[in-house]
């Protein structure tokens, strides 16, 4: 169960206990209908665990990095975060909205210029439009989009939708950041000054984000703590050094 509750100070931001999520999954195409043709009362269906017993907790001002191979679950994990997925079973308690940068494009309307995606973003997040305009020169700045922000995004490279989206989500204060790769998109000089806005949000902003990558030296310069999840289960949580060289040694 995913529960979306206020947060005091000295509770964690996140919360998760004993999290599973499965899947059901149909050996063959037609067993599907087969299971709607006997209304149910036969199942053809097997569940596949994406996720088996994830524990940890997220506090205010920490950056907690996820490691894994391809298709260990760790995008399951910041989908359910997000509220896009609900848990199988296992309790999630998430006490500030949580910013999900973990798909590039997912929020970006591809008609529309960048300019424009950006007002239709913090729409969609809820936020007032004051705090755009507070931030608006903030963003176009490290961005570095200059002129291509009045073109269309469907006109915009990977690596551009990437720099307007972390630097939109960035600066729109947000308290807690759940990222997926989103660093590792982009020239060598912007993840650089990504990782150097990331450690700012945590230590002077006090604001958490959860990063997922496959670039452990990212999760070396920005995280406090490392979650290894291999074939969906948790394998080792605590500082980043520790858990990092476990899981290179198993690769």
């Amino acid at each position: 169960m995913r529960v979306r509750v206020k947060s005091t100070d000295d509770e964690p931001v996140v919360e998760v206990s004993n999290l599973t999520k499965s899947y059901r999954l149909y050996p063959k195409p037609i067993d599907r209908a087969k299971e709607w043709l006997s209304l149910g009362r036969i199942s053809y269906a097997f569940p596949k665990p994406a996720l088996q017993g994830i524990s940890f907790r997220l506090n205010t001002g920490e950056c907690l990095g996820v490691v894994g191979r391809n298709g260990s679950g760790k995008s399951t994990l910041l989908s359910i975060l997000a509220g896009v997925r609900q848990p199988t079973s296992g309790k999630v308690h998430v006490r500030k909205r949580p910013f999900a940068l973990y798909e590039i494009a997912s929020g970006f309307h591809p008609r529309l210029t960048g300019a424009q995606n950006m007002v239709s973003v913090t729409r969609l997040l809820g936020l007032p439009p004051e705090l755009l305009e507070q931030q608006r020169e903030a963003i176009l700045a490290f961005s570095e989009l200059g002129s291509d922000l009045h073109r269309p995004i469907r006109e915009y490279s990977t690596g551009m939708k990437a720099r307007l989206a972390f630097s939109l989500f960035s600066h729109l204060e947000p308290d807690l950041l759940l990222i997926d790769e989103a660093l590792s998109v982009g020239d060598a000089a912007f993840q650089k000054k990504s990782a150097k806005r990331l450690r700012q949000l945590i230590q002077e902003n006090h604001r958490s984000v959860i990063l997922v990558s496959h670039g452990l030296s990212a999760i070396r310069q920005i995280c406090d703590r490392a979650l290894w999840i291999d074939r969906g289960v948790q394998k080792a949580i605590g500082p980043v050094d520790e858990v990092l060289e476990r899981y290179q040694q198993s690769n």
